[in-house]
């Protein structure tokens, strides 16, 4: 597992969720990917995806994937049907992400596109204050 990542006075502490992190403030879910999501990391991410959705009515990520590699195909298969049955709005940053995971996040969009008719919005940047511009507006 990586170093706990600090967080600044006031925010929420990142929460070790097997080798990744997380973080919820407020409407926004932060994950810093360490390797790919195994199944119960990613019931885990889709649940405080759908808890955030409850409450605000739509949900915002914010996904440091600098060291993310491929999920599970049992992870995969489970945030398919997840996204499935239930699009809210939304948007995603992705941070650091290699031309790979941005093309499969953009492919992944496309089919659920085209599956559910229902849009997912992401963005692609380098820096955590990039990231934090793109969620604020």
């Amino acid at each position: 597992m990586s170093i706990k990542p600090e967080s600044a006075e006031g925010e929420a502490e990142w929460e070790a969720l097997g080798k990744h992190w997380l973080r919820v403030d407020g409407d926004v879910l932060r994950l810093i990917c360490n390797g790919g999501f195994d199944l119960a990391e990613m019931q885990r991410v889709v649940q405080e995806s759908n808890d955030i959705g409850e409450r605000y009515g739509y949900v915002m990520v914010c996904l440091d994937a600098t060291h993310a590699a491929w999920s599970t195909p049992e992870a995969r298969k489970y945030q398919a049907n997840a996204i499935r049955d239930k699009v809210l709005p939304n948007h995603t940053v992705v941070m650091g992400a290699n031309i790979m995971i941005r093309a499969t996040v953009g492919l992944v969009h496309r089919a659920v596109h085209l599956i559910t008719g229902k849009t997912l919005n992401s963005s692609f940047v380098d820096t955590e204050e990039a990231a934090r511009a793109v969620l604020s507006r």
